[in-house]
């Protein structure tokens, strides 16, 4: 679970970075169907049943960049986990993050 939330986590990170209009270019993102413009960072996202893992309520929206500055604030690059390896929370920010992936970076 663990590799596959950071993948998950990469994906999210790099979305933001080329639909971004001060990051990304326009030219090359946009033929591929990304959206474009105030970027997937700025994009909300109703977190669902998983909200443990971001310290609130279950069906709270936060934007892309909060959901992933949450991640990168509960991840251990000495350990490489999320959530100090606790599966349920790392499960629940997965389930998030692939769910963002699926839905929010192509139009």
């Amino acid at each position: 679970m663990q590799g596959n939330t950071y993948a998950q986590a990469f994906a999210v990170a790099l979305a933001m970075y080329v639909t971004n209009s001060t990051t990304g270019t326009a030219s090359c993102v946009s033929k591929f169907g990304f959206n474009f413009g105030a970027g997937t960072g700025g994009k909300t996202y109703n977190v669902g049943s998983n909200g443990a893992a971001f310290g609130v309520p279950n069906n709270t929206t936060l934007t892309v960049l909060q959901i992933l500055q949450i991640a990168n604030t509960n991840y251990n690059s000495t350990t490489q986990l999320f959530y100090g390896g606790d599966q349920t929370l790392t499960s629940d920010l997965n389930n998030v993050l692939n769910g963002i992936n699926q839905s929010g970076d192509i139009s």
